[in-house]
């Protein structure tokens, strides 16, 4: 039987991506990619500065519009965008800083915010909202996903893995 395939930490840009993180509010190790019902961790980084109410109002549209056109937005749902345009309202990313989404199925997505890419010691936000939660990730690699990249890297990367199992590699750091 052939070998798992070994997953190490990416490199882009200036950013770097661990091969698994654990986040606040969990005490289970995540690889970065993966979609499914089961437990999901999102990191999204910024390659320049960018406030937290001007990438939120991106979000908001794309998420509010994927909702619309899956007959899923209602009142419960303008709630969770009011949340979520919140929890960014007092955040400024400079290059390099990330949010994680943290979603479960059950339904919520939790936010935390890290000024320099390395996991958060606790989440800044939990919103209980299963439609929301499930459209940031639809807007993240859906049909019209809004990073090319990230769905190519797990389009990459996430065939072998659910074939074979996972073997994460440690970074090799000079």
């Amino acid at each position: 039987m052939a070998a798992a395939p070994s997953i190490t930490e990416i490199q882009f840009e200036n950013l770097l991506f661990p091969a698994v993180l654990t986040p606040p509010g969990s005490s289970k190790s995540y690889f970065l990619g993966g979609a499914g019902p089961f437990e999901k961790l999102i990191r999204g980084s910024k390659i320049r500065p960018l406030s937290g109410v001007e990438y939120s109002k991106k979000v908001m549209e794309n998420c509010a519009a994927h909702m619309k056109s899956v007959g899923v937005y209602g009142d419960a749902e303008a709630a969770a965008i009011l949340q979520f345009a919140e929890a960014f309202k007092n955040v400024d990313f400079k290059a390099g800083a990330s949010v994680f989404y943290r979603q479960s199925p059950l339904g919520f997505l939790a936010l935390s915010f890290s000024e320099d890419g390395n996991m958060p010691e606790k989440e800044a936000a939990v919103i209980e909202n299963k439609a929301l939660s499930s459209a940031v990730l639809e807007t993240m690699i859906g049909e019209h996903a809004v990073s090319p990249d990230l769905k190519r890297s797990l389009a990459e990367r996430l065939p072998a893995i659910l074939q074979k199992g996972i073997v994460v590699t440690p970074p090799q750091h000079n």
